[in-house]
């Protein structure tokens, strides 16, 4: 994936936080910085409002790319290390998935 689409991904994700931050009170509003960590004992959201961001990513990238996006699936929730600890975790995933998709619709 060329730098000027990682660029364009990354702009999502920190869109969707900045419109998720909306919703939030002062003390639960996601840092915008690539460790700031969204699952674990130091993050301020709950399962919910997790989920709830997730979503919110979801239908960001759809708007830019035309078409439905699933980023939690079975295959990201059973991996060893989550995809969804950090902000920076979450941008590369968006990239993979991205990639894969890609991938596929070259090789059909």
């Amino acid at each position: 994936m060329n730098n000027k689409n990682v660029c364009i991904l990354e702009d999502v994700v920190y869109r969707a936080v900045d419109d998720f931050n909306r919703t939030l009170s002062d003390d639960l509003k996601i840092k915008k910085a690539p460790d700031s960590l969204l699952i674990g004992t130091e993050s301020h959201l709950d399962s919910t409002q997790l989920v709830a961001f997730f979503i919110s990513v979801e239908e960001m990238l759809a708007d830019v790319v035309g078409e439905d996006v699933e980023l939690i699936t079975e295959e990201a929730m059973a991996r060893k290390n989550s995809p969804f600890n950090t902000i920076d975790g979450l941008v590369k995933y968006v990239e993979e998935v991205f990639e894969q998709e890609l991938l596929k619709r070259l090789s059909a």
